[in-house]
């Protein structure tokens, strides 16, 4: 089944991808993150970067660590090629086929919820995978005045993405269920 990606404009542009991985692709993911810790606390989140370092949030909290530089290497590529697919119709997305990407696991507890923000500026691109659980909650997006305007759908095998540009409020959380998810986030420097 191929990717479909579609342009959202509102409340400001937003790439949204449908089955993003195959099946085979998915499977892969599969095995990887089976190892990787559960978040079952409510209100607790567990990051595991794979990779070359990569520190944000301005308080030098280090997320992405040493661990694993070739699960970064091949989810990288992975997501880089269904990027490069959709290229005709979103030709503006090609200039993140050299940019270096950082991959982050994050398992989320019940009840979780992040602040409403902009992301750092290092980052060029993010793009949340939403991996596990078929429904939990998907990202929420904010005007330049910070009033909430829509949820992006959790589905299975979906990715939001979007470049980071100024007012580019957003917002995650869960309820009751945890929720998986796989970042990638393209950056605007090389590693350390």
């Amino acid at each position: 089944m191929a990717t479909l990606v579609t342009k959202p404009t509102v409340p400001w542009t937003h790439y949204e991808f449908k089955d993003l991985f195959d099946a085979q692709e998915r499977t892969i993911i599969e095995e990887i993150l089976y190892f990787f810790p559960v978040c079952t606390k409510k209100q607790d989140r567990v990051r595991v970067g794979f990779g070359e370092n990569y520190y944000y949030d301005g308080q030098q909290e280090l997320v992405l660590r040493n661990y694993f530089p070739w699960i970064r290497k091949l989810l990288s590529d992975m997501l880089k090629f269904k990027i490069e697919q959709s290229l005709n119709e979103f030709p503006e997305l090609s200039c993140l086929m050299d940019k270096q990407i950082f991959v982050e696991y994050q398992s989320l507890g019940p009840y979780f919820e992040w602040k409403i923000h902009e992301d750092n500026e290092d980052k060029f691109f993010s793009l949340v995978y939403y991996h596990n659980p078929k429904k939990s909650r998907g990202t929420r997006l904010y005007d330049k005045d910070k009033n909430f305007v829509k949820e992006v759908e959790w589905k299975q095998n979906f990715g939001m993405g979007f470049f980071n540009e100024p007012h580019h409020f957003h917002d995650f959380y869960t309820k009751s269920e945890p929720r998986f998810t796989l970042n990638f986030i393209f950056v605007n420097y090389e590693p350390e």
